[in-house]
């Protein structure tokens, strides 16, 4: 039987949030250089869990998983792609760096960044076609809570133990230039 995926070996490849027909989508991708068990690999919004997979999936082959009702909010969300253990991918859209696509337009990955296209390929390889009225902004792709934060990215910066109020706090220093999940 095939192992389970590890982090980085299936990734979300293209998501269809706001479609102009038909129902909501989300497409991964096996990277590995073998084939992995779906089982136990959920899809998650930023509510909770919007998909359950199974079955296997081959060596650079794309699988499209749809929707059974309308999970993924049109103006902006996280999708996460999530074993039982760990976080195996993860993409938000809707704010500077990735804007919410218009109706039809998908979110497809594209090397290591997302960005919007006009050409949706659900269970392909993706191809982008910018929409006309955005922008070429893209996001960075988010494999894991692991390659997220690198040392010395966040920095302690000051803590507060017992102030007047009794409340403690611990403030944070983000030592880059784009947002950080701290969750996990």
């Amino acid at each position: 039987t095939a192992p389970a995926p590890q982090g980085g070996e299936v990734l979300l490849s293209e998501i269809m949030p706001a479609p102009a027909d038909g129902s909501e989508w989300v497409e991964i991708v096996n990277v590995a250089s073998s084939t992995v068990r779906l089982d136990g690999l959920e899809l998650h919004d930023a509510v909770g869990r919007i998909a359950t997979l199974s079955g296997n999936l081959t060596t650079g082959a794309y699988l499209q998983i749809t929707l059974t009702s309308a999970k993924l909010n049109n103006g902006g969300d996280t999708v996460t792609l999530r074993s039982t253990s760990a976080v195996l991918d993860e993409v938000r859209y809707g704010d500077d760096l990735l804007p919410a696509p218009e109706s039809g337009v998908a979110l497809a990955r594209d090397g290591a960044a997302w960005t919007l296209t006009m050409t949706p390929t659900p269970g392909a390889a993706n191809r982008i076609t910018a929409p006309p009225s955005t922008s070429t902004k893209s996001a960075p792709a988010r494999v894991g809570p692991d390659t997220s934060l690198l040392s010395g990215s966040v920095l302690i910066n000051e803590i507060a133990p017992r102030e007047e109020d009794g409340d403690d706090w611990i403030e944070f220093e983000n030592r880059t230039d784009r947002r950080l999940d701290l969750r996990g």
